[in-house]
């Protein structure tokens, strides 16, 4: 298959390739969502790690979702995407997406379900129960509202120090 170049965000020239670990805090709406999506990308281009091996942790159930998915069709993009650098482009801020690099793609994509793509909670939880005996702990956990824990919620009552 032809060889196609997708442009590599500048945002991404920030971060030293291969450090290792990346965080990421800034106020809504600034591209946070966007430099993720686009940093696991540039993980699994370089061949630095497999998508199982990579780990994105965001705070709500909702920015997982949008993540995971935004992930799986940026993936399928570059897959499918084709194309050449137009005359006089510099090369050096294109990702090159040859065969071997859409082979990486594509089994990303196979393995997809493995992707460590989660919330705090959502993590913290699946490492306690895959270490259940190192932990001492039990097999079935589950995350409780603290608040309804507490007998706010189920009484009708806010929380303290709450308006």
């Amino acid at each position: 298959m032809h060889n196609a170049y997708y442009r590599r965000p500048e945002i991404l020239g920030e971060l030293e390739p291969g450090q290792g670990h990346a965080v990421i805090e800034a106020s809504a709406g600034t591209g946070k969502t966007y430099t993720l999506e686009h940093l696991v990308l540039d993980i699994l281009i370089r061949g630095e790690a497999g998508i199982e091996e990579i780990l994105v942790v965001t705070f709500t159930d909702a920015a997982t979702r949008e993540l995971r998915e935004r992930v799986r069709m940026l993936i399928r993009k570059l897959c499918d995407e084709s194309g050449d650098l137009a005359p006089g482009e510099d090369p050096g801020v294109y990702w090159k997406i040859d065969d071997a690099t859409r082979s990486r793609l594509r089994e990303a994509l196979f393995r997809f379900d493995g992707a460590q793509i989660s919330t705090i909670h959502g993590f913290c939880h699946r490492v306690l129960s895959e270490q259940a005996f190192l932990g001492g702990r039990l097999f079935e956990q589950e995350q409780a509202d603290g608040m309804e824990m507490f007998g706010f919620r189920l009484q009708g009552r806010s929380a303290p120090g709450a308006g």
